[in-house]
């Protein structure tokens, strides 16, 4: 509901309160989550007070995470970006987001992903290393 100046009075969660709920769910410590993700402890404070958000990163922390596709796409829209059908970086990761057929939870997601867009020589999500 808005009003005639065009203000909105639903109260929505800001980006830094939602990822810091998320991340207090996280069951490890937090260096796991960030070493998971590939980001350093720096970017990763960066994201933690909505800073230099970029959409890599905050893939690379949500799948970390092991958030559902629909929760990826609610994380990225509080920070201003989407998941789209219409990219083929995108597409790549979505389908990965909904495939994940992993025998083990202990493989590193990101790692794979990024494997696989590597191949595929598409953009990687945000990683520390080097290809």
């Amino acid at each position: 509901m808005a009003n005639k100046a065009g203000l909105s009075f639903c109260t929505d969660i800001k980006f830094s309160e939602y990822f810091n709920k998320l991340i207090s769910l996280y069951p490890g410590k937090k260096y796991e989550l960030y070493d998971a993700a590939q980001i350093s402890e720096r970017m990763y404070r960066y994201v933690k007070n909505g800073q230099f958000l970029t959409k890599e990163t905050l893939l690379a922390l949500a799948i970390s995470l092991e958030l559902k596709l629909n929760d990826i796409q609610v994380l990225l829209k509080k920070a201003g970006y989407i998941l789209s059908g219409s990219l083929p970086n995108d597409m790549i990761i979505i389908w990965l987001i909904e495939h994940d057929e992993r025998s083990s939870k202990k493989i590193n997601y990101v790692s794979y992903i990024n494997d696989v867009l590597y191949s595929l020589e598409m953009p990687l999500l945000m990683t520390r290393d080097k290809f």
